[in-house]
């Protein structure tokens, strides 16, 4: 499925040419925090720029974005004023 590129993502890919978690290169589109199925959007407040290995822990691994909000704590104000609901369970369990 193709799909258009917003300006947009192009605008944050060229702004965050490094992994917001651990500051390696990064090499494609960024993460949408609420993805667009879920009604998230392209606006830069969505958007995480990760590399491929931070991006597989999100997606496949079994903490996903929560974990990454451990991992990286100056990731956490971005992450929950996306997903507020995120806040009652980091609270719930750590």
């Amino acid at each position: 499925m193709k799909f258009k590129i917003s300006k947009e993502i192009r605008k944050y890919v060229k702004e965050h040419p490094f992994c917001e978690a651990c500051g390696k290169p990064v090499y494609g589109l960024p993460h949408h925090i609420v993805t667009r199925g879920a009604g998230g959007t392209d606006r830069p407040e969505n958007l995480l720029s990760l590399c491929s290995a931070c991006h597989f822990d999100i997606v496949h691994g079994s903490e996903g974005i929560r974990g990454l909000i451990e991992l990286f704590p100056h990731l956490r104000e971005k992450v929950l004023k996306a997903r507020p609901t995120l806040a009652v369970l980091i609270t719930k369990h750590g």
